[in-house]
């Protein structure tokens, strides 16, 4: 187990667990989890109300069947690093674990922990990862554990081992029900990372005579998470754009280097300044190398520096004239064909606007440095060399003024929409160059998918009282005669909206969950209707109070058994909940007596 240092400034507590490496079950976890906040909150009490995330994902992926071990052990690396946060759901982790499975599982659903596959299923299409070859395929595309035509990655069926549709004991080979009968072949394995490429997919090999300058990281680019995240895309694509990323990017220059002297423009001469800072920042960026007193490449072509002013004003963009000198210079030399691009259309927006329908929200984001983040193959830097202030320098990143630098940036940035549709199950996208625009039927669908989440916990019981949780804050209370006969989502259903009215200032312009234990009561939240009038009074008040802080809800279920602290707080178990939660307020938020109930009552 490991305790990261986070942003938060954290101490710092590391247990090695290089002997007997011990898989927990999800109890051994939750036990471990518990002991993990109870320290880190009371040094870091902020963190009360975003940690919960956490063991909510892990909680949810144990029940569906994913590898949660694997994402809290990968999360908490990646936490060492500064590469995650609490509170934020990874979702490369969030999605390779869900379609690993369980390996050695604590889950209560699959207590065998097995996980072998029949030999004769199309591995990639049942990870969720897409089959190239579609209904051509040789391999079956029925799922082995309810024989129903989707993968196995997405089927809601319990796990039940052995799986129904595979080898029988006698060697008879039995085929699947409904189309696609391809037999399965052979005894089942264990899947693993050593698992064949799909027909016809074959290993990246480096490009002759090019070497590996992505350890340099003058991209931000991980050639690794790319490769896994491109799995089914267009192959010649694929390699395309990994083995570009590894070993650098042809601009297509196909003429003779051009030894020159150039004279930058009066645009850079006139603000000194600006250009050299920008140089600078390339520098340390790691995407310019220099300065030199000589040419560091016995052929160097120059091209001449300039500045052009941005959108708003003082701002300024360096650029590289590639067009220079005219007939001779870099883009003269590359082939019409390296710089043909087609982009999405107006046409292309308003048709994905029209399909989601009226009243649809759009959103739009870009990437950062866009171009600069493409770098290019070493034996190419000599290409673009400038001189400044009487010193050399060369650029090892593809350059906006270079003709075929659209259409290598495009391919890669229809590559991540293609990643966003098929990956990352967000349909309604589309882009131009470096800019994207998503489309959602409601303003909240864009808001819960680019949001930070805040945790709610609450619990009613219908004998003592009340309790909720958010962070380290607390309160509970009792109910009286009259509140005790009413039903229990009713009950379940005012701690809520009390906790709204009490913390809503903190709440605002926030995305919620409320976690409750009780079903039905999940619906009626995220539907916001009842056939109960006083749920429905309760509703209202409900929605007034979030629509007055901008604030979204989602209603999500937890089982009661999980749902302890809030449990023995609506017992009125303060003393067990502070040695479950010594992280928690020592005491709790103030709350109003009850109030009289509405004149109705329940039909």
């Amino acid at each position: 187990m490991m305790i990261p240092n986070t942003d938060y400034n954290l101490f710092e507590l590391s247990i090695t667990e290089e002997r007997n490496k011990k898989t927990l079950t999800l109890n051994q976890w939750l036990s471990a989890w518990n002991k993990f906040t109870a320290i880190i909150c009371t040094k870091n009490p902020e963190l009360g109300s975003v940690i919960p995330h956490h063991m909510e994902i892990i909680l949810e992926m144990s029940r569906e069947g994913g590898n949660w071990q694997f994402y809290d052990i990968e999360f908490r690396k990646l936490l060492e690093r500064g590469e995650a946060q609490w509170g934020c759901t990874h979702l490369e982790l969030y999605l390779r674990a869900k379609l690993q499975g369980n390996v050695k599982s604590g889950n209560d659903n699959n207590k065998s922990g097995n996980t072998r596959w029949p030999v004769g299923v199309c591995f990639s299409f049942h990870k969720g990862l897409g089959c190239k070859f579609g209904d051509k395929c040789k391999f079956q595309h029925r799922c082995f554990n309810c024989g129903f035509n989707h993968s196995f990655s997405t089927c809601k069926k319990p796990v039940r081992l052995p799986y129904k549709f595979t080898q029988t004991s006698n060697n008879k080979k039995k085929k699947i029900q409904g189309g696609n009968n391809q037999p399965f072949r052979g005894p089942s394995y264990l899947v693993t990372e050593t698992t064949p490429l799909p027909q016809g997919q074959k290993k990246l090999s480096p490009p002759e005579n090019d070497v590996n300058y992505n350890s340099n990281s003058n991209t931000p680019v991980k050639v690794d998470r790319l490769g896994y995240w491109l799995e089914g895309y267009n192959i010649k694509m694929y390699n395309y754009l990994v083995n570009g990323f590894k070993y650098g990017f042809d601009v297509g220059f196909r003429g003779s280097v051009h030894h020159n002297t150039v004279d930058n423009l009066l645009s850079a001469k006139t603000k000194p300044d600006i250009v050299s800072q920008t140089i600078q920042n390339e520098i340390n960026a790691n995407r310019f190398v220099g300065p030199f007193d000589s040419k560091p490449f016995t052929e160097m072509q120059l091209s001449p520096l300039g500045l052009a002013e941005k959108k708003m004003p003082g701002t300024y963009r360096m650029i590289h004239h590639l067009s220079f000198p005219e007939g001779s210079s870099i883009n003269d030399n590359i082939p019409q064909d390296k710089c043909n691009v087609q982009y999405a259309s107006i046409h292309d927006a308003i048709e994905l606007i029209k399909t989601v329908g009226r009243k649809s929200f759009c959103a739009k984001t870009d990437i950062s440095s866009a171009f600069r983040i493409i770098n290019i193959k070493e034996s190419q830097y000599k290409l673009f060399g400038f001189m400044w202030e009487g010193k050399y320098y060369y650029d090892k990143n593809l350059q906006m003024g270079c003709s075929s630098s659209c259409q290598s940036f495009e391919n890669f940035s229809t590559a991540i929409e293609w990643i966003a549709k098929n990956k990352a199950l967000i349909p309604n996208i589309v882009h131009i160059l470096d800019d994207f625009m998503i489309v959602d039927k409601t303003e909240d669908g864009y808001r819960w998918l680019t949001s930070d989440q805040l945790y709610l916990f609450t619990d009613a019981s219908g004998t003592y009282g009340y309790g909720a949780l958010f962070g380290s804050q607390w309160f509970f209370g009792k109910w009286d005669t009259k509140w005790q006969k009413q039903n229990i989502a009713f009950l379940e259903l005012y701690p809520i909206v009390l906790a709204v009215e009490i913390w809503g200032y903190r709440f605002e312009n926030q995305c919620i969950y409320f976690h409750t234990d009780i079903i039905a009561l999940v619906s009626v939240i995220n539907k916001q209707i009842s056939k109960d009038p006083l749920i429905m009074f309760l509703i209202r008040r409900l929605v007034l109070h979030c629509l007055r802080n901008n604030v979204n809800f989602k209603a999500k279920h937890i089982y009661g058994s999980k749902n302890v602290l809030a449990d023995a707080l609506s017992r009125q178990q303060v003393q067990k909940f502070h040695r479950l939660a010594p992280w928690a307020d020592t005491v709790p938020k103030p709350v109003p007596n009850l109030p009289d109930l509405p004149s109705y009552r329940n039909p």
